[in-house]
């Protein structure tokens, strides 16, 4: 009984100095309330900061996407314009094969050279001499 009574006293000053140590770097690690102001308020400047980059980011992303929808529109006019001139170079083709050389003149007056790819240029060209 002796001995459990000791490992009762004993188990119970571990335990009470554990304890104390524990409260002594609680003590110690304490952050006052003008140190958690201070890390608040530069954390709100650094969110801050970080907002307006990405706002501006966001911004110049914006104003790339609407340059490239209008790059694009382009594109897509250009390539029915193409598609046109093809279309008309067929028929001429078409017209001049059958030995109607004056149709296919007359089909190719409204084409504008200088709008026309190399290989477009050359059947007109072609044609049209």
């Amino acid at each position: 009984m002796k001995q459990n009574t000791k490992f009762l006293w004993m188990y119970i000053g571990i335990l009470f100095s554990f304890a104390l140590i524990l409260i002594i770097f609680a003590g110690f690690s304490r952050n006052t309330d003008t140190e958690q102001k201070e890390g608040l308020k530069a954390d709100i400047a650094a969110l801050s900061q970080q907002n307006t980059n990405l706002r501006t980011e966001t911004t110049n992303l914006k104003t790339q996407i609407d340059a490239l929808l209008a790059e694009n529109e382009t594109l897509k006019a250009s390539d029915a314009a193409f598609a046109e001139a093809e279309n008309l170079l067929a028929s001429a083709c078409e017209a001049y094969d059958r030995g109607n050389r004056k149709e296919a003149r007359e089909m190719l007056a409204s084409l504008d050279p200088a709008s026309l790819t190399q290989s477009q240029l050359y059947i007109y060209e072609m044609l049209t001499d």
